[in-house]
């Protein structure tokens, strides 16, 4: 009886020790996080997009959110969360708003970050609020799926990352909250595809077509990264590598090229290629904070930016007409299972 008593009494104070333990690592990831964000300058109020297209479909999604709304949202998530500071949850907010548009042009995304799906999460407690905002932007209900930790999604995490580059690029706060980019290749056999202009869209499974069909800022947003990844793919199908030039991270359209040509050419040394000296340093802000993979991306505002270029390789001169190569963020999430304004 003794031993037994013994024996539990060991336990439980392991068990303490343990929490105790977690705590304070919680409690200096917190700490962590306050002193990185409060550097950080606000996310622009206008969250335009490297293109027209979708400047357009983020304009028509601050229209479909009520500032009543985004402040019993914010309101909620701070008391529920004393830990996370004013800053950070600007950022979260502004990721979060990026993630919908994600949502509305590709069928599927998965929620990569878990900081991101606590403030989905308050956004769902108004029920009829989240209704409306739903159907005024998507033209349905966008259902939530839950963060899923480190459940591995590779096809849906790369073209997360590549979709999200080009749409809005690269910077270290968003990267923070997105987990690391670039880590896996785009599907070979999906990026052929692309080869073909009269390949049917609905043949890929990969864009929201029930948006395309019935919202034209969708269906513009989509035409216009279609165009700039046709562009990319007739290039790196060449295999030529006197296309490449040094990656540059606040250059989104650069970035895209050098994702789409080492996925088709060198899939296998394809995250050594694609890797970044701010991803390594975001993420080292970011260990215990509570995203899945490392560090992420942000935002495509000049003034909110963080510009620098990395040793590797990426297209120069590939430009056939679309957008231009600004400064910018980019992202990528934790894990979860699909979300996406798409599908039938």
């Amino acid at each position: 009886m003794t031993i037994v008593l013994g024996i539990a009494v060991a336990v439980l104070i392991l068990i303490i020790i343990q929490q105790f333990r977690r705590r304070g690592r919680g409690e200096r990831a917190a700490k962590r996080r306050r002193l990185f964000y409060a550097q950080a300058p606000a996310p622009a109020s206008a969250g335009t997009g490297n293109s027209e297209a979708i400047t357009d479909l983020w304009l028509k999604l601050e229209r479909s959110l009520p500032d009543s709304y985004a402040e019993a949202v914010r309101s909620r998530t701070l008391l529920e969360n004393p830990d996370i500071s004013e800053q950070e949850y600007a950022w979260r907010w502004h990721e979060l708003k990026r993630y919908f548009i994600l949502c509305a042009l590709l069928d599927r995304v998965p929620m990569f970050s878990s900081r991101l799906d606590e403030v989905w999460h308050q956004m769902l407690m108004f029920t009829r609020e989240y209704e409306q905002f739903s159907r005024h932007f998507y033209g349905r209900m966008l259902h939530h799926a839950p963060h899923a930790g480190s459940q591995p999604m590779p096809k849906e995490r790369a073209w997360f990352d590549a979709v999200y580059v080009q749409s809005f690029g690269w910077n270290k706060y968003s990267a923070d909250l997105w987990g690391r980019f670039f880590t896996e290749p785009l599907p070979k056999e999906e990026l052929e595809m692309y080869a073909n202009r009269s390949a049917d869209l609905q043949q890929t499974s990969r864009w929201n077509m029930y948006g395309y069909r019935n919202q034209p800022e969708i269906r513009e947003a989509v035409n216009w990264l279609l165009k700039r990844l046709r562009s990319h793919v007739h290039t790196a199908r060449r295999g030529n590598k006197d296309d490449l030039i040094p990656v540059n991270y606040s250059h989104p359209e650069a970035l895209l090229f050098s994702a789409v040509w080492f996925s088709m050419n060198e899939p296998l040394g394809f995250e050594e290629q694609m890797v970044h000296p701010e991803v390594e340093k975001a993420r080292a802000h970011s260990s215990g904070s509570g995203c899945s993979s490392a560090s992420g991306c942000g935002s495509s505002d000049n003034r909110d930016h963080d510009s620098s270029s990395s040793h590797h390789h990426t297209s120069g001169g590939h430009d056939s007409g679309g957008s231009s190569c600004s400064s910018s963020s980019c992202s990528s999430s934790s894990c979860s299972s699909g979300c996406g304004g798409g599908g039938e």
